[in-house]
């Protein structure tokens, strides 16, 4: 059995108060190169309709759970993907 190729990212977390309440971003980096590959914050403030990261918006955590799909996808042959909408071609 072979040993896992592991690749790492690094997360940056920030918080700041401002006039609309507290806003939550995340910042996923290539450990490697430095590449910023992912980056989300919340909309707004403290307004229940507002999309927030621990609401409505994929965090680095669930961004990171597509990535490893992708891998498992690739690891059983798959090299491209398509969307297709519901009563379309399957």
């Amino acid at each position: 059995m072979s040993e896992s190729k592991v690749k790492r990212f690094r997360l940056e977390e920030n918080w700041e108060g401002g006039y609309f309440g507290d806003r939550h971003e995340q910042g996923v980096y290539d450990a490697d190169s430095g590449k910023n590959v992912y980056w989300v914050q919340d909309l707004a403030g403290e307004c229940p309709e507002d999309a927030t990261i621990t609401r409505d918006l994929m965090s680095a955590y669930g961004w990171l759970e597509v990535v490893n799909y992708g891998i498992e996808l690739g690891k059983h042959g798959f090299d491209k993907a398509e969307l297709f909408e519901l009563g379309g071609d399957a």
